[in-house]
Protein backbone atom coordinates (compact mmCIF):
# COMPACT_ATOMS: atom_id res chain seq x y z
CA UNK A 1 0.00 0.00 0.00
CA UNK A 2 3.26 2.48 0.88
CA UNK A 3 4.44 2.12 -2.33
CA UNK A 4 0.86 2.63 -4.39
CA UNK A 5 0.57 5.99 -2.39
CA UNK A 6 4.26 6.97 -3.32
CA UNK A 7 2.79 6.11 -7.01
CA UNK A 8 -0.50 8.00 -6.55
CA UNK A 9 1.03 10.79 -5.46
CA UNK A 10 3.87 11.04 -8.12
CA UNK A 11 0.80 10.76 -10.65
CA UNK A 12 -1.97 12.80 -10.06
CA UNK A 13 -0.83 16.35 -10.49
CA UNK A 14 2.10 15.48 -12.62
CA UNK A 15 4.69 16.54 -10.05
CA UNK A 16 8.26 17.39 -11.92
CA UNK A 17 11.34 16.57 -11.08
CA UNK A 18 12.78 18.74 -8.75
CA UNK A 19 13.78 22.09 -9.92
CA UNK A 20 12.90 20.92 -13.78
CA UNK A 21 9.94 20.94 -15.80
CA UNK A 22 10.32 16.99 -16.37
CA UNK A 23 7.08 15.34 -14.98
CA UNK A 24 8.22 12.39 -12.38
CA UNK A 25 5.98 9.93 -13.60
CA UNK A 26 8.33 9.21 -16.56
CA UNK A 27 10.45 7.70 -14.16
CA UNK A 28 7.29 5.23 -13.31
CA UNK A 29 5.80 4.44 -16.90
CA UNK A 30 9.26 2.21 -17.94
CA UNK A 31 7.72 -0.46 -15.54
CA UNK A 32 4.08 -0.52 -16.88
CA UNK A 33 5.38 -1.27 -20.48
CA UNK A 34 3.10 -4.74 -20.01
CA UNK A 35 0.61 -2.84 -18.43
CA UNK A 36 -0.11 -0.14 -21.33
CA UNK A 37 0.70 -2.34 -23.94
CA UNK A 38 -2.20 -4.97 -22.67
CA UNK A 39 -4.40 -1.88 -22.39
CA UNK A 40 -3.60 -0.84 -25.85
CA UNK A 41 -4.37 -4.38 -27.05
CA UNK A 42 -7.68 -4.80 -25.29
CA UNK A 43 -8.83 -1.09 -26.59
CA UNK A 44 -7.23 -1.04 -30.01
CA UNK A 45 -10.59 -0.05 -31.70
CA UNK A 46 -11.46 2.52 -29.37
CA UNK A 47 -7.68 3.49 -28.97
CA UNK A 48 -7.11 3.55 -33.12
CA UNK A 49 -10.05 6.12 -33.12
CA UNK A 50 -8.51 8.31 -30.54
CA UNK A 51 -4.67 8.49 -32.12
CA UNK A 52 -6.67 9.21 -35.51
CA UNK A 53 -7.89 12.59 -33.84
CA UNK A 54 -4.77 13.42 -31.63
CA UNK A 55 -2.74 12.71 -34.93
CA UNK A 56 -5.53 14.58 -36.99
CA UNK A 57 -4.79 17.84 -34.54
CA UNK A 58 -1.44 17.68 -34.98
CA UNK A 59 -0.95 17.54 -38.58
CA UNK A 60 -3.56 20.53 -38.67
CA UNK A 61 -1.30 22.14 -36.27
CA UNK A 62 2.00 21.55 -37.74
CA UNK A 63 0.31 22.85 -41.59
CA UNK A 64 -0.88 26.00 -39.28
CA UNK A 65 2.09 26.66 -38.35
CA UNK A 66 3.96 25.94 -41.43
CA UNK A 67 1.67 28.43 -43.61
CA UNK A 68 1.43 31.00 -40.27
CA UNK A 69 3.31 33.64 -39.02
CA UNK A 70 4.69 31.66 -35.70
CA UNK A 71 8.14 30.77 -33.67
CA UNK A 72 9.91 27.89 -32.28
CA UNK A 73 8.03 29.06 -29.27
CA UNK A 74 4.98 28.41 -31.09
CA UNK A 75 5.92 24.87 -32.54
CA UNK A 76 7.40 23.71 -29.13
CA UNK A 77 4.03 24.41 -27.04
CA UNK A 78 2.31 22.04 -29.97
CA UNK A 79 4.36 19.76 -29.03
CA UNK A 80 3.84 20.14 -25.23
CA UNK A 81 0.05 20.20 -25.40
CA UNK A 82 0.66 16.76 -27.52
CA UNK A 83 2.75 15.35 -24.67
CA UNK A 84 -0.06 16.53 -22.11
CA UNK A 85 -2.49 14.61 -23.57
CA UNK A 86 -0.80 11.08 -24.26
CA UNK A 87 1.03 11.23 -20.59
CA UNK A 88 -2.36 11.51 -18.99
CA UNK A 89 -3.84 8.68 -20.99
CA UNK A 90 -0.23 6.78 -20.23
CA UNK A 91 -0.61 7.70 -16.41
CA UNK A 92 -4.12 7.26 -16.25
CA UNK A 93 -3.58 4.01 -17.31
CA UNK A 94 -0.63 2.98 -14.25
CA UNK A 95 -3.43 5.09 -12.13
CA UNK A 96 -6.33 2.59 -12.84
CA UNK A 97 -4.47 -0.31 -11.90
CA UNK A 98 -3.62 1.48 -8.44
CA UNK A 99 -6.57 2.62 -8.04
CA UNK A 100 -7.96 -1.08 -8.92
CA UNK A 101 -6.15 -2.83 -6.72
CA UNK A 102 -5.84 -0.56 -3.37
CA UNK A 103 -9.10 0.97 -2.75
CA UNK A 104 -8.16 2.72 -0.01
CA UNK A 105 -5.34 4.40 -1.83
CA UNK A 106 -6.96 7.89 -3.08
CA UNK A 107 -8.25 8.20 0.89
CA UNK A 108 -4.69 8.21 1.86
CA UNK A 109 -3.35 10.47 -1.10
CA UNK A 110 -6.18 12.60 0.55
CA UNK A 111 -5.08 12.84 3.51
CA UNK A 112 -1.34 13.16 3.09
CA UNK A 113 -2.23 15.88 0.51
CA UNK A 114 -4.35 17.61 2.66
CA UNK A 115 -1.57 18.02 5.02
CA UNK A 116 0.50 19.42 2.32
CA UNK A 117 -2.01 21.89 1.63
CA UNK A 118 -2.64 23.00 4.85
CA UNK A 119 1.19 22.97 5.62
CA UNK A 120 1.80 25.40 2.68
CA UNK A 121 -0.90 27.71 4.15
CA UNK A 122 1.31 27.95 7.54
CA UNK A 123 4.68 28.35 6.25
CA UNK A 124 6.44 30.24 3.81
CA UNK A 125 9.35 27.95 3.49
CA UNK A 126 6.85 24.81 2.79
CA UNK A 127 5.34 26.51 0.09
CA UNK A 128 8.15 27.52 -1.19
CA UNK A 129 9.78 24.38 -0.89
CA UNK A 130 7.07 22.85 -2.82
CA UNK A 131 7.45 25.34 -5.37
CA UNK A 132 10.43 23.18 -6.91
CA UNK A 133 7.85 20.45 -7.93
CA UNK A 134 5.91 22.62 -10.14
CA UNK A 135 6.64 23.96 -13.81
CA UNK A 136 9.87 26.98 -13.08
CA UNK A 137 7.76 29.11 -15.17
CA UNK A 138 4.95 29.19 -13.01
CA UNK A 139 6.64 27.98 -9.69
CA UNK A 140 8.65 32.00 -10.63
CA UNK A 141 4.36 33.84 -10.42
CA UNK A 142 3.16 31.96 -7.24
CA UNK A 143 6.24 32.83 -5.00
CA UNK A 144 4.83 36.38 -5.53
CA UNK A 145 1.04 35.21 -4.21
CA UNK A 146 2.15 33.58 -1.00
CA UNK A 147 -1.07 33.87 1.53
CA UNK A 148 -3.39 34.16 -0.88
CA UNK A 149 -2.72 30.46 -2.67
CA UNK A 150 -2.34 27.39 -1.03
CA UNK A 151 -0.72 24.12 -2.52
CA UNK A 152 -0.04 20.31 -2.66
CA UNK A 153 2.52 18.34 -3.98
CA UNK A 154 1.76 18.85 -7.64
CA UNK A 155 -1.34 20.28 -6.79
CA UNK A 156 -1.41 24.16 -8.15
CA UNK A 157 -3.96 26.58 -9.45
CA UNK A 158 -6.86 25.96 -11.80
CA UNK A 159 -5.66 21.95 -13.13
CA UNK A 160 -4.53 21.39 -9.38
CA UNK A 161 -7.76 22.55 -7.31
CA UNK A 162 -9.83 20.53 -9.69
CA UNK A 163 -7.99 17.19 -9.85
CA UNK A 164 -7.83 17.42 -5.96
CA UNK A 165 -12.11 17.59 -6.05
CA UNK A 166 -12.37 15.19 -8.74
CA UNK A 167 -10.17 12.48 -6.59
CA UNK A 168 -12.73 12.61 -3.69
CA UNK A 169 -15.21 12.43 -5.76
CA UNK A 170 -14.15 9.22 -7.14
CA UNK A 171 -13.26 7.86 -4.75
CA UNK A 172 -16.44 8.81 -2.68
CA UNK A 173 -18.79 7.34 -5.62
CA UNK A 174 -16.26 4.44 -5.95
CA UNK A 175 -16.94 3.17 -2.41
CA UNK A 176 -19.54 1.78 0.22
CA UNK A 177 -20.39 5.26 1.78
CA UNK A 178 -17.65 5.08 4.00
CA UNK A 179 -17.98 7.97 6.65
CA UNK A 180 -14.79 9.03 6.67
CA UNK A 181 -14.42 9.44 2.86
CA UNK A 182 -18.06 11.66 3.17
CA UNK A 183 -16.55 13.53 5.86
CA UNK A 184 -13.12 14.28 3.04
CA UNK A 185 -15.65 15.00 0.21
CA UNK A 186 -17.27 18.12 2.59
CA UNK A 187 -13.60 18.87 3.55
CA UNK A 188 -12.28 19.09 -0.20
CA UNK A 189 -14.15 22.05 -1.51
CA UNK A 190 -12.77 24.53 1.18
CA UNK A 191 -9.22 23.05 0.84
CA UNK A 192 -9.22 22.79 -2.78
CA UNK A 193 -10.50 26.34 -3.36
CA UNK A 194 -7.75 27.37 -1.24
CA UNK A 195 -5.30 26.25 -4.25
CA UNK A 196 -7.81 27.68 -6.77
CA UNK A 197 -11.53 28.88 -6.31
CA UNK A 198 -12.60 26.60 -9.52
CA UNK A 199 -12.75 24.12 -7.83
CA UNK A 200 -16.04 25.00 -6.77
CA UNK A 201 -17.25 24.14 -10.70
CA UNK A 202 -16.22 20.51 -10.67
CA UNK A 203 -17.55 20.34 -7.40
CA UNK A 204 -21.12 21.64 -8.35
CA UNK A 205 -20.80 19.57 -11.64
CA UNK A 206 -20.13 16.09 -10.42
CA UNK A 207 -22.82 17.13 -7.53
CA UNK A 208 -25.23 17.45 -9.40
CA UNK A 209 -24.79 14.75 -12.63
CA UNK A 210 -24.69 12.44 -9.50
CA UNK A 211 -27.76 10.41 -9.26
CA UNK A 212 -27.22 10.07 -5.15
CA UNK A 213 -29.70 12.35 -3.11
CA UNK A 214 -27.43 12.20 -0.02
CA UNK A 215 -24.57 13.60 -2.24
CA UNK A 216 -26.33 16.81 -3.68
CA UNK A 217 -27.61 17.09 0.85
CA UNK A 218 -23.95 16.96 0.97
CA UNK A 219 -23.13 19.42 -1.25
CA UNK A 220 -25.75 22.02 0.09
CA UNK A 221 -24.60 21.59 3.49
CA UNK A 222 -21.49 22.36 2.37
CA UNK A 223 -22.37 24.87 0.66
CA UNK A 224 -23.84 26.60 3.54
CA UNK A 225 -21.60 25.64 5.90
CA UNK A 226 -18.87 27.79 3.57
CA UNK A 227 -21.60 30.86 3.27
CA UNK A 228 -21.77 31.06 7.31
CA UNK A 229 -17.74 30.88 7.32
CA UNK A 230 -17.49 33.62 4.89
CA UNK A 231 -18.79 35.99 6.98
CA UNK A 232 -15.87 35.45 9.60
CA UNK A 233 -12.62 34.90 7.68
CA UNK A 234 -11.11 37.92 6.47
CA UNK A 235 -7.55 37.49 5.31
CA UNK A 236 -5.44 34.58 3.95
CA UNK A 237 -5.69 32.04 1.38
CA UNK A 238 -9.43 30.28 2.87
CA UNK A 239 -10.65 34.88 2.52
CA UNK A 240 -9.29 34.21 -1.24
CA UNK A 241 -11.38 30.58 -0.94
CA UNK A 242 -14.13 32.32 -0.18
CA UNK A 243 -15.01 35.20 -2.63
CA UNK A 244 -17.24 33.87 -4.02
CA UNK A 245 -19.60 33.22 -1.31
CA UNK A 246 -19.05 36.67 -0.08
CA UNK A 247 -20.01 37.77 -3.14
CA UNK A 248 -23.56 35.78 -3.24
CA UNK A 249 -24.12 37.25 0.31
CA UNK A 250 -23.34 40.85 -0.16
CA UNK A 251 -23.94 41.43 -3.82
CA UNK A 252 -26.31 41.38 -6.92
CA UNK A 253 -23.71 40.52 -9.30
CA UNK A 254 -21.82 37.54 -9.67
CA UNK A 255 -18.91 39.29 -10.87
CA UNK A 256 -15.48 38.18 -9.49
CA UNK A 257 -11.92 39.32 -10.45
CA UNK A 258 -11.10 36.38 -12.18
CA UNK A 259 -14.46 36.73 -14.30
CA UNK A 260 -13.90 39.88 -15.18
CA UNK A 261 -10.23 39.76 -15.94
CA UNK A 262 -11.46 36.22 -18.69
CA UNK A 263 -14.33 38.82 -20.02
CA UNK A 264 -11.90 41.70 -20.78
CA UNK A 265 -9.99 38.81 -22.86
CA UNK A 266 -12.39 38.08 -25.42
CA UNK A 267 -11.36 38.99 -28.32
CA UNK A 268 -11.95 37.81 -31.58
CA UNK A 269 -10.07 37.98 -35.10
CA UNK A 270 -10.94 40.25 -37.38
CA UNK A 271 -10.03 38.21 -40.44
CA UNK A 272 -12.10 35.07 -41.83
CA UNK A 273 -8.94 33.81 -42.59
CA UNK A 274 -8.06 33.42 -39.27
CA UNK A 275 -11.11 31.30 -38.47
CA UNK A 276 -10.11 29.37 -41.34
CA UNK A 277 -7.10 28.28 -40.49
CA UNK A 278 -5.21 30.68 -38.06
CA UNK A 279 -2.37 32.63 -37.93
CA UNK A 280 -0.58 29.96 -36.22
CA UNK A 281 0.49 31.82 -33.10
CA UNK A 282 0.22 31.35 -29.24
CA UNK A 283 2.35 33.57 -28.38
CA UNK A 284 3.32 37.26 -29.89
CA UNK A 285 6.54 38.84 -30.12
CA UNK A 286 7.24 39.84 -26.22
CA UNK A 287 6.43 36.54 -24.94
CA UNK A 288 2.87 36.96 -23.89
CA UNK A 289 -0.19 35.43 -25.06
CA UNK A 290 -0.96 36.37 -28.74
CA UNK A 291 -3.51 38.75 -29.39
CA UNK A 292 -3.51 39.26 -25.47
CA UNK A 293 -5.84 36.62 -24.52
CA UNK A 294 -5.58 33.40 -22.93
CA UNK A 295 -9.22 32.39 -23.09
CA UNK A 296 -8.54 28.42 -24.08
CA UNK A 297 -11.24 28.14 -27.19
CA UNK A 298 -9.67 31.93 -28.76
CA UNK A 299 -5.42 30.72 -28.02
CA UNK A 300 -6.58 27.33 -30.47
CA UNK A 301 -8.74 29.76 -32.87
CA UNK A 302 -6.28 32.34 -33.29
CA UNK A 303 -3.37 29.42 -34.01
CA UNK A 304 -5.02 26.19 -35.80
CA UNK A 305 -8.71 28.23 -36.77
CA UNK A 306 -11.86 26.08 -36.31
CA UNK A 307 -10.65 22.69 -37.81
CA UNK A 308 -8.57 23.34 -34.80
CA UNK A 309 -10.94 23.80 -32.01
CA UNK A 310 -12.67 21.35 -33.38
CA UNK A 311 -10.05 18.46 -32.86
CA UNK A 312 -8.40 20.07 -29.74
CA UNK A 313 -11.89 19.59 -28.05
CA UNK A 314 -12.63 16.29 -29.37
CA UNK A 315 -9.15 15.25 -29.13
CA UNK A 316 -9.93 15.91 -25.12
CA UNK A 317 -13.05 14.56 -24.64
CA UNK A 318 -12.68 11.44 -26.44
CA UNK A 319 -12.00 9.02 -23.86
CA UNK A 320 -15.60 10.32 -22.04
CA UNK A 321 -17.77 9.26 -25.05
CA UNK A 322 -17.39 5.53 -24.33
CA UNK A 323 -18.91 5.74 -20.43
CA UNK A 324 -21.69 8.63 -21.83
CA UNK A 325 -22.71 6.16 -25.19
CA UNK A 326 -23.25 3.35 -22.45
CA UNK A 327 -25.13 4.92 -19.96
CA UNK A 328 -28.30 2.63 -20.28
CA UNK A 329 -26.10 -0.76 -19.88
CA UNK A 330 -24.47 1.03 -17.12
CA UNK A 331 -27.21 1.56 -15.00
CA UNK A 332 -28.13 -1.70 -15.69
CA UNK A 333 -25.36 -3.37 -14.13
CA UNK A 334 -25.39 -0.33 -11.10
CA UNK A 335 -22.67 1.65 -12.39
CA UNK A 336 -23.94 4.17 -13.81
CA UNK A 337 -22.06 6.63 -11.86
CA UNK A 338 -18.77 5.96 -14.52
CA UNK A 339 -21.93 7.61 -17.15
CA UNK A 340 -22.30 10.48 -15.04
CA UNK A 341 -19.33 11.22 -13.75
CA UNK A 342 -17.79 11.12 -17.49
CA UNK A 343 -20.62 13.76 -18.54
CA UNK A 344 -19.99 15.88 -15.80
CA UNK A 345 -16.17 15.64 -16.62
CA UNK A 346 -16.94 16.86 -20.13
CA UNK A 347 -18.90 19.53 -19.48
CA UNK A 348 -16.00 20.37 -17.07
CA UNK A 349 -13.54 20.67 -20.17
CA UNK A 350 -16.08 22.45 -22.24
CA UNK A 351 -16.58 25.24 -19.70
CA UNK A 352 -12.15 25.32 -18.16
CA UNK A 353 -11.39 26.52 -21.71
CA UNK A 354 -13.53 29.59 -21.66
CA UNK A 355 -11.41 30.26 -19.13
CA UNK A 356 -7.43 28.96 -20.01
CA UNK A 357 -6.47 26.05 -22.09
CA UNK A 358 -7.33 23.09 -20.09
CA UNK A 359 -6.49 19.60 -21.28
CA UNK A 360 -7.33 15.95 -20.81
CA UNK A 361 -6.82 14.65 -16.93
CA UNK A 362 -5.52 11.64 -15.78
CA UNK A 363 -8.84 10.56 -14.33
CA UNK A 364 -10.35 10.37 -18.28
CA UNK A 365 -8.77 6.94 -18.54
CA UNK A 366 -9.55 5.39 -15.42
CA UNK A 367 -13.51 6.57 -15.84
CA UNK A 368 -13.20 4.94 -19.43
CA UNK A 369 -11.33 1.80 -18.09
CA UNK A 370 -14.03 1.17 -15.34
CA UNK A 371 -17.09 1.57 -17.56
CA UNK A 372 -15.30 -0.76 -20.33
CA UNK A 373 -14.60 -3.43 -17.26
CA UNK A 374 -18.02 -3.41 -16.01
CA UNK A 375 -19.53 -4.49 -19.21
CA UNK A 376 -17.35 -7.17 -19.84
Amino acid sequence: MLKAILLVLLIIGFPRIYGTEIPLVILILPFYVSTIFLFFKKNQVYLSCFLFVVLSWFSVSIATFIFGWGNSKDLFFVFVLLFKVILSLLSGVVLYELVSKYKNVLFYWFIIQSAIIISSIISLEFYMFLLNFISPRSALVFSNIYGLRAMGFGLFHIEGAILFIISIFFMVLDSKGSLLKNIALIVALPLGSTVARSAIIPFILLSTFSKEIWLKLMMMVTFSSLLILSIFIENGPLYEALEVFRVLLNNDSMSIRSTSAVANMVIWPDSIYTYLYGDGRFYDDAGGFYMHTDIGYLRILYFSGILGVVLFMLMNIFLLFYPIVKYKKLKKIGKARYSLMAFALLILVIVMNIKGLFLALVFFPVIYLNAKNSLH
